[in-house]
């Protein structure tokens, strides 16, 4: 009887709602894991990439990616007020998470000057996979409206 509920019947999965859950999951779980690692054995941390990825924009580039943090909170947010919305956001902020392998160097200090990327770790692949799976959630949510509509 595992799995069943009262009633003897399974419970119903929400497929939109478990793909935003696991969306927010990997990127919480990105927080804690190096995202990538220069040539000068600076690794970054998720969550100080976070913190102060915001300075890094100054700097254009690879930084400018940090924009789809801003971008993917648009989305969470918007999964059920208007999964249009959330999934435009997502696209965007999967196509900025992935457009950092196009880049070769990436600012990693106060003065801005690149340092050569060596490496794309676990973290990296998680917050992009979050940004991905919100993706697709939105197209999830839009397939599931209009499939219900007569």
């Amino acid at each position: 009887m595992i799995g069943k509920t009262l009633s003897g019947k399974m419970p119903r999965i929400d497929l939109k709602k478990g793909l935003w859950f696991l969306s927010i999951i990997l990127f919480i779980i990105s927080l804690f894991l190096p995202s990538f690692c220069t040539i000068d054995n600076v690794c970054g941390l998720g969550i100080l990439d976070l913190i102060f990825g915001p300075l890094g924009l100054v700097c254009l580039g690879s930084n400018l990616i940090w924009l789809a943090n801003p971008l993917l909170l648009v989305s969470w947010i918007n999964r059920n007020k208007s999964p249009k919305t959330s999934l435009f956001f997502s696209l965007f902020a999967t196509l900025a998470a992935t457009s950092f392998l196009l880049f070769r160097t990436v600012a990693t200090n106060e003065a801005g000057l690149p340092s050569k990327i060596i490496s794309y770790n676990l973290g990296y692949w998680l917050w992009m996979s979050s940004a991905f799976v919100m993706f697709l959630c939105s197209l999830v949510s839009i397939m599931s409206k209009s499939s219900a509509q007569p």
